[in-house]
């Protein structure tokens, strides 16, 4: 199919790293949503703009006071909800969930 290899991960206790590849037939941006048990977090927020890029997919959560949402808990699991649209119509090639690996620390 599209041979996506994506893992999300810890970095310290404030960031989300998610790193990975994707073989698609055309160019596409990258979009993705930090949940915490389940329900989308405001908690993380992108620290840079997502990009696909040659294939490579690359994006970082930032840990962030939230005023809305499951107040941040560090012993949550969190799973990364990652889409990549083809371009220049915003259809997704797909939607994938990652687990995030380790814990914030």
């Amino acid at each position: 199919m599209y041979n996506v290899q994506v893992t999300a991960r810890w970095k310290g206790k404030d960031r989300i790293v998610i790193e990975g590849s994707a073989h698609l037939p055309g160019p596409g941006t990258a979009d993705y949503w930090v949940c915490q048990d389940g329900q989308v977090t405001a908690s993380l927020v992108k620290a840079t703009q997502p990009t696909f890029k040659n294939g490579k997919i690359s994006a970082e959560s930032k840990l962030v006071e939230s005023p809305a949402g499951p107040l941040f808990d560090p012993n949550a699991h969190f799973e990364v909800v990652l889409s990549i649209l083809g371009q220049p119509v915003q259809v997704p090639y797909f939607t994938i969930r990652v687990p995030v690996e380790g814990k914030p620390g």
